[in-house]
């Protein structure tokens, strides 16, 4: 939604955003900084997941979701 739009906007090649904001080659945008601090933000949230193994209720947003991260058993691998 953020991430692609701004790789082609920009003529990014390398579409890791990890690799991305981890170079200190370049000065970032405020568009890139914004992405930098969402892009850190879902990392964070990605790595809570794996770490306790659950999503947290304030992050499903509709009961569909709700009902899949349900069925969410120990069985499932990373």
């Amino acid at each position: 939604k953020h991430w692609l739009p701004f790789c082609k906007k920009n003529n990014i090649q390398d579409r890791s955003p990890q690799v991305y904001f981890s170079s200190t080659s370049h000065s970032w945008s405020d568009e890139a900084q914004n992405l930098k601090v969402m892009y850190a933000d879902m990392k964070s949230r990605v790595e809570h997941v794996l770490d306790c193994g659950k999503v947290k209720d304030e992050f499903i947003t509709c009961d569909q979701f709700r009902g899949i991260f349900d069925l969410w058993t120990d069985k499932f691998t990373r």
